[in-house]
């Protein structure tokens, strides 16, 4: 994804800043809203976070293992290396297909061009 370190390790202390704000925001709702809205609120928040480390800082590491946090597990970084063909780092969990703007799961779908699967309502 960045081939040159300088900028892998700018852009992570870049995300790290980014979901500062994020995180707080789960604060504020929690303080300010019913459980109700802050567990709705939560769960999607997991999930940008979760996008967040999974595309973004996880591809870094991968490709830059010695900027994985202590405790990042190893076997991960291993695992995507494998799957890339690659034994000195991945180039992460995203193939060209999601690259390219199309989700992996696009590239495997077995229905015929000009189908959808959403309904009309």
């Amino acid at each position: 994804m960045i081939q040159d370190a300088r900028i892998a390790k700018r852009t992570l202390r870049l995300l790290q800043k980014a979901k500062g704000p994020l995180w707080e925001s789960l604060q504020v709702v929690k303080v300010n809203c019913s459980a109700e809205e802050y567990d709705e609120y939560a769960r999607a928040m997991s999930h940008v976070l979760g996008r967040i480390a999974y595309l973004l800082e996880n591809t870094i590491f991968c490709q830059h293992p010695s900027m994985a946090p202590a405790g990042f597990p190893k076997s991960v970084l291993k695992t995507w290396a494998k799957a890339r063909g690659n034994s000195e780092g991945a180039k992460g969990p995203i193939g060209p297909t999601v690259a390219a703007g199309k989700r992996s799961s696009d590239a495997r779908s077995t229905e015929k061009p000009g189908k959808s699967r959403r309904r009309e309502t």
